[in-house]
């Protein structure tokens, strides 16, 4: 792969990681402040999505592009920092996605309200 498409794709890799993050809290703050149980748990729900369809994989583009970048330069996987910074990813990055997974998903995300959306689906239809 030519590093002009590992850049282009690295670079993909942070809007899409960045991008839902600051966006997620926007929205959820919103939630939040509306007080109303159906829309919190409905905005709940999307984080729970959002981050499996665009933080998780934004987040392995850039560990991937990165990684294949770096090993066009022999001399960057010698620097100690960025070693250890590997070393760190690859040894907490799992610890703590299986801390926060099950944070994530709401009590009760099962109930028929939370799979029709609750009133909060008539809030975004005419939103």
């Amino acid at each position: 792969m030519s590093y002009q498409l590992l850049k282009s794709l690295h670079l993909f890799g942070v809007v899409l990681f960045l991008g839902n993050i600051v966006i997620t809290a926007a929205w959820k703050a919103a939630a939040d402040q509306s007080r109303n149980a159906t829309i919190i748990a409905y905005a709940q729900r999307l984080v729970t999505i959002t981050d499996i369809v665009f933080t998780a994989p934004g987040a392995v583009l850039i560990l991937v592009t990165g990684l294949l970048m770096a090993g066009s330069h022999a001399a960057v996987l010698e620097t100690y920092w960025l070693r250890w910074g590997g070393c760190a990813v690859r040894a907490l990055g799992p610890g703590l996605a299986a801390i926060a997974a099950p944070d994530s998903i709401p009590a009760g995300a099962t109930g028929p309200e939370i799979r029709r959306g609750g009133d909060s689906a008539v809030l975004l239809a005419a939103g």
